[in-house]
């Protein structure tokens, strides 16, 4: 639950903070929102998938379909990591970054 508060803070820092006049602020507070919501992310879907059987089955389904996402999460959220550390921004990295980017927010 803290990775996801701490997500949930950071997220409006990042538009706070442009990244023309801030951009180590701004490029902080994205990676903390994407790490802590990686993290938690991956933690809700396994705390609810081990409780599935007690949700009806539509619930079910889409329990299913968060744990089978969060993978997809990680994978977005580690190319984005990886390219900014090796190209900086722009080009393909920014590329990964809006795929994550639209990804958590389709993520629930």
């Amino acid at each position: 639950m803290t990775w996801g508060i701490v997500a949930m803070l950071a997220l409006p820092l990042i538009g706070i903070f442009d990244e023309e006049r801030w951009t180590s602020v701004h490029g902080f507070m994205a990676g903390i929102f994407f790490g802590c919501f990686m993290i938690y992310g991956r933690q809700l879907s396994v705390a609810l998938n081990e409780v599935k059987s007690q949700f009806d089955e539509n619930t079910q389904k889409a329990i299913d379909t968060m744990y089978t996402h969060v993978t997809g999460i990680i994978v977005t959220t580690v190319l984005f990591g990886v390219s900014f550390a090796y190209k900086g921004h722009g080009g393909i990295t920014a590329i990964f970054e809006w795929v994550a980017v639209l990804y958590y927010l389709n993520f629930f």
